[in-house]
């Protein structure tokens, strides 16, 4: 992880290709895989953490919001997906 004016890129180590950024971000805790970050609300700054989704989670996360639901065959061809 490299961490420059509260800038966060995790690389990756094998290819050394960036594959998170985080803005507002304090730092990483690998123990808890967790992000420390700032957002400011207010005039006050405000810290809080999240997890580190994989892509994969990121996936189930939304197929589990959508129920099955799916775009209309014409909204696939809008979209450029069929």
């Amino acid at each position: 992880a490299v961490n420059v004016d509260h800038r966060m890129n995790l690389i990756n180590k094998g290819d050394w290709a960036i594959f998170a950024y985080v803005p507002n971000c304090f730092g990483y805790l690998e123990d808890q895989d967790i992000f420390i970050v700032r957002q400011y609300e207010n005039s006050v700054n405000v810290f809080g953490s999240f997890p580190r989704h994989t892509t994969e989670s990121l996936i189930e996360y939304g197929k589990s919001l959508l129920k099955g639901w799916e775009l209309s065959p014409e909204s696939k061809v809008l979209y450029g997906l069929e």
